[in-house]
């Protein structure tokens, strides 16, 4: 039985107009949806996010928490719920629909490449994921939401750059397990981050550095001790047979560029937590070797 018919969603093509072949053009025929998010940010900021902020300011006046800090929360907040959200697809995408291609069993990722199906459902993981790193890099320039830094910025094009390789190419099942495996610790980021916003209030801050670890922990695990084995070992070894020489090398140094901005968050990281924390001694069992990009 054809796969495509198995799925939930097998509509999912010809709703969102797209080529019966995945193909990079998928895109910017689906980028209205970057806009329909950035549209939706515009409104919950103009209107929720204000009764929020003045609500959680008159909650806490002997704090005297800031309006800046009660945004960053609310901004947060909001990021924490959407990256759940996105995880969970992600993942119930990577049990269920994935052909065997886990973190844990990237071996079967690439095999039976390029006949592999490609998946409405695969599809609409890359697309929604691709149009929300859009729709960020453009709140950001308009001011709306969480602002991106220049180095979360350099990455998302990275990533977008990448999943648009993926896509092209047919690597559907390995980018959705790369995916996520990097998505587990967004939303302890931004949990963590919403506790660091209030941090005015005494009655978070115990809260906080759990969180704090959490984050830390998980970080470390998915985007720095797992990627090697999991993500970048298939790529290198087999990536250079299916493409030509030229994408191979694009895509594997992509890759890298990726991984080494991780290496170089987890040393941030570090220093965040020592400079929070600087009676804890904990955060140096985190530091696998002494010879981490800086």
């Amino acid at each position: 039985m054809n796969q495509e018919n198995e799925c939930p969603i097998s509509g999912l093509v010809g709703f969102l107009h797209l080529n019966n072949i995945p193909h990079y053009v998928d895109f910017l025929a689906t980028v209205w949806i970057a806009f329909a998010l950035l549209s939706i940010n515009l409104f919950i900021d103009s209107s929720l996010k204000r009764v929020v902020v003045s609500w959680l300011c008159k909650q806490a006046p002997a704090e005297k928490l800031r309006a800046v800090d009660a945004s960053d929360f609310f901004d947060n907040a909001y990021l924490a719920v959407v990256s759940t959200v996105l995880g969970a697809l992600c993942w119930t995408i990577t049990i269920a629909f994935n052909d065997q291609c886990t973190p844990w069993s990237s071996n079967h990722c690439l095999e039976s490449w390029p006949n592999q199906k490609a998946l409405p459902i695969q599809r609409l993981y890359f697309i929604v994921s691709f149009q929300f790193y859009l729709c960020e890099v453009m709140g950001t320039a308009l001011g709306s939401g969480a602002a991106l830094k220049q180095d979360m910025m350099v990455h998302h094009a990275a990533v977008m750059t990448c999943m648009c390789l993926g896509y092209h190419f047919h690597f559907l099942r390995y980018g959705i397990m790369w995916m996520g495996l990097f998505d587990i610790s967004n939303p302890l980021l931004h949990f963590s981050k919403m506790l660091h916003a209030l941090k005015m209030i005494p009655s978070t801050r115990i809260y906080k550095k759990t969180a704090f670890i959490s984050f830390t922990s998980v970080f470390f695990v998915a985007r720095v001790l797992c990627p090697p084995l999991s993500v970048l070992k298939p790529a290198m070894h087999s990536v250079f047979h299916l493409l030509p020489v030229h994408w191979a090398a694009f895509f594997v140094g992509s890759m890298l560029f990726i991984y080494g901005l991780q290496v170089y968050w987890f040393v941030k990281i570090v220093d965040v937590w020592k400079k929070q924390f600087p009676a804890s001694k904990a955060a140096v069992m985190f530091v696998p070797c002494k010879s981490h990009l800086s």
